[in-house]
């Protein structure tokens, strides 16, 4: 996983502290559901008992069964079991005395309750009608008229009506819950968790933890390191009442491009009305940055009061989670509370043993490309990358590849077909850039024409293409996308750090490519936007794991100096030792102590030279030449 850039704890012990003080609000999240699931209850005894359409002397259309659907749809198939079970004991013991129970009965309403509880995950009107469908008709056609022969010896006639009666029954439910929960999210938000809806409510929930204490939770030095498995994050999302079984997540791994990707995807879904969440990694400037809904960053409260939650439940583990599995599950958990209707998920590394590989059933498994990365991890061959970014694919569900290797394409396909998920790739000769500058783009795809990217980069519109594909399949699986939502979300979508214009004069792009694959790309975009003699400078700093002699070896030719720094981070390789690397390329290079050394020596030889100004590398020093960039004069 990558690794975050937090604060480690100083305080010995603190993970235990800091779990204690969130027991409260683990409790009041236990006493809530206890309560909704009593109310649900009661609701099921009244009205199975007391409200009722009688048609003539043998047909009752009953309404008992309505609050076993709504419970089971908003949280799930045990909870939709247990509002059953507890009615028609409670009903059975209040009315008729507990010798009336006829356990096939009892079976099929806790048939109704587990059954609607399986499509709990995403509220449409089409899975709701299907759901109460289904559950309805196993429960009460078949189970309880079992339950009701064997016990009454009820004759044939009679039982030929229950049909009728229960296609009545769903219809009303249908009508009744697809108003409710479908075209009312309010009520699915309230009822499902009202953390992180200061948004909504205008009011933010009371703190369990402050901001750095959570933070410094996170940090703890027993949850951070890599350890790829998915034990702990399934044994973690477990105990919080899996969270992502709640949500429709279209999953999206790849070595390069998937951020770019997930970004735009997520712009077009919110500009269709959707609600959408949005889990990236690793942040730019802000660890919020990392959990988005509808655009907006988690709020400090949000993570004060989730890790209230999460931390006593990480307290019961014998093997602890990862830093990144902890992040992992707080979106998850804020996702569920916010009612999100579609969850863009980025892979933090790899895929089959990435701790958002967790989810069983994506709507959709998107691959961008595959390179060589993380080598020591993931393999040092593309046919081993691919294998393991492969790992994402579940059965039947389908997987889009976005990239051109042929040799990882043929993995992934074999992946595919393995588990008989409908494969699909990024068809690019129907792409057309039109125009390309250092503002955006102008490209045709797909029968949409003139659709503006303001994303920088002539790898931009490769990215563009693959999501475009994502978006047509996503649609036949219940996700709609118009055209004017997708020209209003590409206009609106910003991605930072990745070749995007700082300052124009003198001209400072950033990009954040960090491998030799991504490197090779920002190289084409340099070479348009900067031909001819004039050769920009460099400012760059690196991870200390990454090819870098490679990159060099790629950048050099491109430009007319270096400067080196080194990001902030315990990976990152020293300033100096890089600048040994260019050095023996033939390029000037300058070690600088910080970001704003760097940035000040490179735009006074640009001023004097007329040139402009490359940022690249590492991530983890883009907020240092943001910062520097703003510093210098006439800004």
């Amino acid at each position: 996983m990558k690794k975050e850039k937090t604060t480690k704890s100083n305080t010995p012990g603190a993970g235990k502290a800091l779990a204690r003080r969130g027991i409260a609000a683990q409790l009041e999240y236990s006493l809530r559901s206890l309560i909704l699931a009593a109310v649900f209850a009661a609701m099921s005894v009244i009205l199975g008992y007391y409200v009722s359409i009688k048609i003539g002397s043998s047909i009752r259309i009953g309404f008992g069964s309505l609050p076993i659907l709504m419970a089971g749809l908003l949280f799930g198939s045990a909870e939709g079991a247990i509002v059953a079970l507890v009615a028609d004991f409670v009903g059975c013991a209040i009315f008729y005395g507990f010798g009336s129970l006829i356990p096939l009965v009892t079976v099929g309403a806790i048939t109704e309750g587990l059954l609607i509880g399986l499509f709990a995950k995403k509220l449409t009107p089409k899975r709701v009608i299907v759901g109460v469908t289904l559950s309805h008709t196993v429960s009460s056609v078949f189970i309880k008229s079992l339950g009701l022969w064997l016990r009454y010896r009820t004759p044939w006639q009679t039982l030929l009506l229950r049909p009728v009666i229960a296609a009545a029954e769903i219809a009303i439910s249908c009508v009744v819950l697809v108003a409710l929960l479908c075209t009312n999210k309010t009520l699915v938000r309230l009822a499902r968790g009202t953390y992180g809806m200061e948004k909504m409510s205008g009011k933010a929930p009371k703190k369990s933890l402050t901001y750095e204490e959570a933070m410094a939770a996170i940090a703890a030095v027993s949850w951070q390191g890599s350890r790829p498995g998915l034990e702990r994050i399934t044994e973690l999302l477990e105990k919080l009442h899996h969270p992502e079984r709640h949500l429709a997540c279209l999953h999206v791994a790849g070595t390069n491009g998937k951020g770019s990707t997930s970004a735009m995807l997520a712009s077009i879904y919110q500009a269709a009305g959707y609600r959408v969440g949005l889990f990236t990694s690793p942040y730019i400037e802000h660890f919020n940055e990392r959990i988005r809904v509808d655009g907006v960053p988690i709020g400090n409260e949000s993570i004060c009061r989730l890790m209230g939650e999460i931390l006593p439940v990480v307290e019961t583990m014998a093997d602890p989670p990862t830093e990144f599995e902890l992040i992992t599950a707080l979106g998850f958990l804020y996702f569920e509370k916010c009612a999100c209707d579609l969850v863009i998920l980025e892979v933090g590394m790899g895929g089959r043993l990435d701790a958002t590989n967790v989810i069983s059933q994506p709507i959709l498994s998107v691959i961008t490309g595959i390179a060589l990365d993380h080598t020591a991890v993931l393999g040092d061959t593309v046919e081993k990358i691919a294998a393991e970014k492969a790992g994402i694919i579940k059965p039947s569900a389908p997987v889009l590849y976005g990239g051109e290797d042929p040799a990882a394409r043929a993995v992934i396909a074999a992946v595919a077909k393995e588990k008989d998920a409908p494969f699909f790739m990024t068809d690019r000769t129907s792409l057309t850039v039109k125009s390309a500058d250092l503002h955006g783009s102008v490209v045709d795809y797909g029968g949409l024409c003139d659709l503006y990217l303001p994303l920088c980069g002539l790898y931009q519109p490769q990215n563009l293409a693959t999501v475009i594909t994502a978006l047509h399949l996503s649609g036949k699986r219940g996700f709609p996308v118009d055209e004017e939502a997708i020209r209003q979300g590409l206009a609106a979508v910003r991605w930072p750090a990745r070749f995007e214009l700082l300052r124009e004069d003198p001209t400072v792009v950033y990009d954040g490519s960090h491998n030799p694959q991504g490197v090779q790309a920002v190289c084409e975009t340099i070479t348009r936007f900067f031909p001819g003699g004039n050769k920009p400078i460099l400012v760059t700093g690196v991870m200390a794991d990454k090819d870098y002699t490679a990159m060099a070896a790629t950048l050099a030719p491109l430009f007319a100096a270096v400067y080196t720094l080194t990001p902030d981070n315990p990976r990152s390789l020293p300033a100096e030792e890089l600048a040994k690397v260019y050095r023996s390329l033939g390029l000037a290079a300058t070690p600088c102590a910080s970001a704003e050394e760097a940035i000040a020596q490179a735009a006074k030889e640009a001023e004097s030279a007329g040139k402009a100004i490359i940022a690249l590398g590492s991530l983890y020093m883009y907020k240092e030449v943001k910062e520097a960039v703003r510093a210098l004069p006439g800004v």
